[in-house]
């Protein structure tokens, strides 16, 4: 089981993936520029899984940008990062490195070269 918990508005919200047979495939909210903080702000945060989307979580703002990130079927997600004070200001996702299969120094070539630059005594 996966367990992600939010705070939005004052409220708590935790959810639960049924992993590993579901995870998660996207994240997706809006943000916007607050004269009043004089700041970006996340207004709502939602996550997709193979399964169904949670949220969104948040207020929208009429003026609001949207933003979405899809990771794709082939569970690439590591975890969140992100950037808060009084409100949340950025989120991020971390993505697991592709994985090469087979020899790699099988299939790489080398060449020796002289530089002009670097001259011998």
């Amino acid at each position: 089981m996966l367990k992600m918990e939010t705070w939005f508005c004052r409220r708590r919200t935790v959810v639960k993936l049924n992993y590993p047979s579901e995870y998660l495939t996207g994240i997706s909210g809006s943000y916007y520029y607050s004269n009043t903080c004089s700041q970006w702000l996340v207004f709502t945060v939602a996550f997709s899984t193979n399964n169904k989307t949670y949220g969104p979580f948040g207020i929208p703002h009429k003026q609001g940008y949207a933003f979405e990130y899809q990771l794709g079927e082939d569970h690439p997600f590591g975890g969140f990062h992100g950037r808060a004070g009084e409100y949340l200001n950025a989120i991020g996702v971390y993505v697991k490195p592709i994985t090469i299969l087979g020899d790699v120094k099988a299939n790489i070539k080398t060449k020796k070269f002289k530089c002009p630059l670097f001259r011998s005594g």
